[in-house]
């Protein structure tokens, strides 16, 4: 079993990545003799000395629907110091599942991006995402983002939450009810971290 990243392969062998691999293949009904791309991660040069410069904040996030075989494409990006966004990643996922994630975080930023850049991070967003969310929580708390706070955004837990869950065709005066509840959910998160984030953006 092996995983590619930045042109390398990198046996899974011997660690406990077998397991969750060995399901992942019985559910997708796939036999032990055939190979499968669990992560293909890549930088360009520039975004890589960019990362370097400036990682301190950065987001990810995984767009649906990019490509004729309908892997997922998962994005990293970072703000420069002149509030700049840019890539710092790219992978495609075969799916969205929580082991996928798993290397992603551990195994694949790690081997792409120089070890400084990893013990730099102070804050690192995700959107509200369980499969995405708790891969990242464990890879932190297991110290391999060993200074990072982990964050959801703000966006995705609320406004697509909001559209998800509210019928707001039966709410009169929508937009001060909406701002008085956006408001009051937000007092919930961290004090300062919309801000903060806000500054990141």
């Amino acid at each position: 079993m092996r995983m590619i990243i930045r042109g390398k392969k990198i046996n899974l062998e011997g660690t406990n990545r077998v397991d969750e691999v060995r399901k992942l293949r019985q559910s997708e009904a796939i036999n032990d003799n055939t190979d499968v791309l669990l992560l293909f991660i890549w930088v360009l040069n520039e975004e890589l000395r960019m990362v370097t410069m400036h990682p301190e904040c950065l987001s990810v996030d995984l767009t649906h629907g990019t490509n004729s075989q309908n892997k997922h494409l998962n994005m990293v990006a970072f703000k420069d110091g002149n509030n700049n966004v840019f890539p710092g990643a790219h992978a495609f996922q075969p799916n969205a599942r929580q082991v996928i994630f798993s290397l992603f975080f551990r195994e694949g930023l790690a081997a792409l991006w120089p070890k400084a850049v990893i013990e730099r991070n102070r804050f690192f967003v995700t959107d509200g995402d369980i499969h995405m969310c708790t891969p990242l929580t464990k890879a932190k708390d297991d110290k391999i983002w060993p200074n990072t706070t982990v964050g959801r955004c703000t966006f995705h837990l609320l406004l697509v939450g909001w559209k998800k869950h509210v019928d707001c065709r039966s709410i009169e005066n929508l937009e001060p009810t909406l701002r008085k509840t956006y408001q009051w959910i937000e007092s919930w998160m961290i004090p300062g971290l919309s801000e903060c984030w806000q500054h990141c953006l």
